[in-house]
C-alpha cells in the first residue's frame, strides 16, 4: 500500500522585478539623469538639451575651454542632422537649443558632440578619464512658450546664477538686472536677434551655430514677446517675495 507523501514547497528566490533598493545606487554629489526611454522626437520641435561635467573639473567658463568648446561647435556643425541654434557655457554645465531630424538624428549627434568635446577637453587638460558622466537631459519644445522659456532659461542662465548669489549676499535688497548684465559673453547670445534692446556684439566670431529651420524657433516663440532683462528665470517670483 502506497503511503500519501507530502510534497515540500521549495523557495526559490527570484531575482529581478521590482523590489526596494534595487538599481545602480548614486555616485558623485549630484543624482544621475534617470535612463527611462527618450519619447519620440517630432523634427517640427526644438529641444532643450543640458550637459553636465565631472565633480572637480576645471570651470567651462575659462578662456582656453570656451575657445575649445566653440572649436568643437563649429566642427560639429549639423552632424547626423543635428543642428545647435543657442546655447551657453556655464562653470560645470552647457545648456543648448537643437533641432534634429528625429529620435536617431539628436541620439547620434548628441553622442558625436560628446565624444569631442571629451577628447578636446582632456587634451587641453592633459588628462584621462570620463568628462560627461551623466546621461545628457533632453525636453522636446513643442509650444511657443515653451521654446521662449526655453530660450531665457539658456541665454539668461548666468544672469540667473549671478542675481542668486547677489540674493543670497543681500536678502533684503531686490535685485536690479541690467541690459549690460544680460548678455552672457560665454553664450551665443552676443549673436542672438531676439534681443528687445540693443546689443553690440564685440565678438566677431563664429560660433558655431545655425540658424534655426523649425517655425517654432524662428517665429513662434515671438508671438509672447522678445527677450530682455526682466526675462530673467526667477526674477518675478524673488522680486516680488
Amino acid at each position: 500500500m502506497r503511503r500519501n507523501r507530502r510534497q515540500l514547497e521549495l523557495e526559490l528566490r527570484i531575482w529581478g522585478g521590482r523590489r526596494k533598493g534595487a538599481g545602480r545606487k548614486p555616485q558623485g554629489k549630484r543624482r544621475r539623469v534617470n535612463h527611462h526611454r527618450r519619447p519620440t522626437l517630432n523634427r517640427n520641435h526644438p529641444v532643450q538639451v543640458t550637459m553636465r561635467i565631472a565633480d572637480d573639473l576645471p570651470s567651462l567658463r575659462s578662456a582656453p575651454e570656451w575657445n575649445t568648446i566653440i572649436r568643437c561647435m563649429c566642427r560639429a556643425k549639423e552632424r547626423f542632422g543635428m543642428r545647435v541654434v543657442e546655447y551657453s557655457v556655464q562653470g560645470n554645465h552647457l545648456h543648448l537649443i537643437v533641432e534634429a531630424r528625429g529620435k536617431d538624428s539628436l541620439s547620434r549627434g548628441m553622442r558625436g558632440l560628446t565624444t569631442r568635446l571629451a577628447k578636446q577637453l582632456n587634451k587641453l587638460w592633459e588628462r584621462r578619464g570620463t568628462v560627461f558622466p551623466h546621461r545628457y537631459h533632453a525636453r522636446a519644445l513643442s509650444t511657443p512658450r515653451e521654446v521662449r522659456s526655453a530660450l531665457a532659461y539658456v541665454l539668461l542662465n548666468r544672469a540667473h546664477h549671478e542675481l542668486d548669489a547677489e540674493r543670497r549676499r543681500d536678502p533684503v535688497a531686490a535685485p536690479k538686472p541690467s541690459a549690460l548684465t544680460v548678455v552672457d559673453p560665454r553664450s551665443t547670445g552676443p549673436r542672438f536677434g531676439g534681443w528687445r534692446m540693443p546689443v553690440h556684439a564685440q565678438l566677431e566670431i563664429d560660433f558655431g551655430r545655425l540658424p534655426p529651420r523649425t517655425w517654432l524657433l524662428r517665429v513662434g516663440w515671438k508671438r509672447h514677446g522678445l527677450l530682455g532683462p526682466d526675462d530673467i528665470p526667477g526674477l518675478q517670483r524673488r522680486t516680488a517675495g
